[in-house]
């Protein structure tokens, strides 16, 4: 990201890290598209890091921050008995760090969750990211859905925007990407992000909150499937693919 976190993103970071069940459920909408040699971009700490070294022991994988105290933390999770795994910085904003001879087209996948949101020209940052993939690699990205949702939320954590599914065609069709595949995620989290945000004017998802997420996964994901059919959530979720 081009900014490093708020007080309110590390608070919620941690309060993310705990809800396992929630993230997994997250992580499991990213996996099936993820192949080769993967970089994570905007690993934080390392939340969703841990899943993909564990899922894809033959690849290796690049974690990246912009934020040097959250790279210290991945460094010191994940660098040290694992020679497949590296942190590096990454900004989405520098052209120079994606054309790098190290990364520059070096990937067969990579992924962002909940990051492009935080990049003011997120236009700059999808060309950045086709940069370092091979030809034919693939970027999955989940971002914040609705501009009628923006709310103290999302100025607490350093949002610049939400999308809507035409925003972001537009977008990638500035890019050497094709999209693949789009759809949504999490319905029912729109009302507690409305509640929270909007009415009691919160800085933090807190804790109690995502227990309770945590607690109604396996319900979510029903409802995902046989109600909303992917039409409906608080994020959208992208496959994109460099041609």
């Amino acid at each position: 990201m081009d900014t490093a976190y708020s007080a309110e993103g590390d608070k919620t970071l941690e309060n993310l890290h705990k809800a396992n069940r929630f993230t997994d459920w997250m992580y499991a909408q990213v996996k099936p598209h993820l192949r080769g040699d993967i970089l994570e971009i905007g690993s934080g700490i390392g939340t969703y890091s841990e899943k993909i070294i564990r899922n894809f022991p033959e690849s290796k994988i690049t974690l990246s921050e912009i934020d040097p105290s959250y790279r210290r933390i991945l460094a010191s999770k994940f660098e040290g008995g694992d020679r497949r795994i590296k942190v590096t910085a990454l900004d989405l904003q520098s052209a120079a760090h994606f054309q790098d001879d190290n990364i520059a087209g070096k990937f067969d996948s990579c992924f962002a969750l909940n990051v492009l949101e935080h990049v003011k020209d997120d236009t700059m940052a999808l060309k950045n990211i086709c940069n370092v993939l091979v030809p034919g690699g693939v970027f999955v990205v989940l971002v914040p859905a609705h501009p009628l949702l923006f709310n103290n939320l999302d100025v607490a954590f350093g949002h610049y925007r939400r999308y809507t599914k035409k925003y972001f065609r537009n977008i990638v069709a500035n890019t050497d990407f094709k999209l693949e595949k789009m759809f949504m995620f999490n319905a029912l989290a729109i009302p507690g992000w409305f509640v929270n945000g909007t009415i009691l004017r919160k800085k933090t998802l807190d804790e109690g909150s995502l227990k309770l997420f945590n607690y109604l996964v396996p319900f979510l994901d029903f409802t995902e499937k046989i109600i909303f059919r992917q039409k409906i959530g608080i994020s959208l979720i992208a496959v994109l693919k460099k041609i």
